[in-house]
């Protein structure tokens, strides 16, 4: 990896205690997530919402340190900068779990997502917030992949989404991976 001209460890400093606390908040939410699966009756309610915690606090993370395009060019500049430096020092590679915030994006735009439903969906068969052990449990010729919005299957730690998959397992690594980096660059940095 190429490394930044970011040399402000303040600044540096700043954005990793930031990249820190959003790695507690996403872990506190996997707590939550594994809570409510341990309840007698697991409530899909308390299950989804905590995962949209999880899933929010990735996304912040991923931001920080793999930034969106911005349309202003010295903004942009400045976040590509950030984000070429933080990753490089932390040593996080572009085919890190964090990287992608396809599932968090699907479900900040879940409005989107029901209008292209309502629009081909042949059967108009809709399967939302279901906690299952196997995905298989859901069959029949009138379900299609895109008529499961959010499904979550718990012997592979598999959310499904409208014929997406995504191994929220494979997140919460890439959160604690992150999080380890994390604290070991501060460390450096506040013996320095």
């Amino acid at each position: 990896m190429r490394r930044s001209k970011f040399v402000d460890k303040f600044i540096e400093k700043i954005y990793l205690d930031e990249i820190l606390d959003e790695c507690q908040f996403a872990l506190m939410a996997i707590e939550s997530m594994n809570s409510s699966l341990n309840m007698k009756e697991p409530t899909a309610s308390l299950f989804f919402r905590a995962s949209q915690d999880f899933l929010q606090h990735c996304g912040a993370i991923s931001r920080i340190i793999w930034p969106p395009w911005i349309r202003d060019r010295a903004k942009n500049l400045r976040a590509q900068s950030r984000g070429t430096h933080l990753s490089s020092i932390l040593g996080l590679e572009d085919s890190h779990a964090l990287k992608d915030r396809s599932l968090r994006n699907l479900l900040e735009h879940y409005d989107e997502s029901i209008d292209d439903w309502a629009d081909t969906s042949p059967n108009k068969n809709i399967v939302d917030k279901m906690i299952i052990p196997r995905r298989s449990m859901i069959g029949g010729s009138a379900i299609r992949e895109g008529d499961l919005f959010r499904v979550f299957e718990t012997e592979t730690l598999t959310f499904f989404f409208r014929g997406s998959t995504f191994n929220i397992q494979l997140l919460c690594e890439g959160v604690q991976d992150a999080r380890q980096k994390v604290i070991a660059r501060s460390a450096e940095l506040d013996a320095n």
